[in-house]
């Protein structure tokens, strides 16, 4: 066990251990990470979709953090929360160049 703990403990240092429903936040990062790479590569003719998946997972992960609120610490929600306001505030704001302009040379 305490060789488990050593290796790993990193990844639920900061969490709530109580309920099993903490224990899917690395996962489910991992999970958007992937999601988010897939979307840029197989998604690479849509920009509006790419911006789309971006807000809905950033909304999801928003409401996660502040349903669950899965850290010990409420600092770290609070950082956690500020960090996906400021992510949606980027992303909401490459819709006025996806909606503006038509010329794609000019658009990107």
């Amino acid at each position: 066990e305490l060789n488990f703990k050593k290796s790993f403990g990193i990844l639920y240092q900061d969490l709530k251990l109580k309920f099993s429903s903490f224990y899917v936040y690395f996962p489910l990062f991992i999970l958007r990470r992937l999601i988010i790479v897939l979307g840029m590569v197989f998604l690479h003719g849509a920009p509006s979709l790419q911006v789309l998946f971006l807000v809905t997972q950033s909304l999801l992960k928003l409401i996660y953090i502040q349903h669950v609120r899965p850290f010990t610490e409420p600092y770290v929600t609070k950082l956690e929360t500020f960090n996906e306001v400021c992510i949606l505030i980027a992303v909401y704001h490459t819709i006025i160049f996806l909606l503006t302009v038509d010329e794609p040379t000019i658009q990107y």
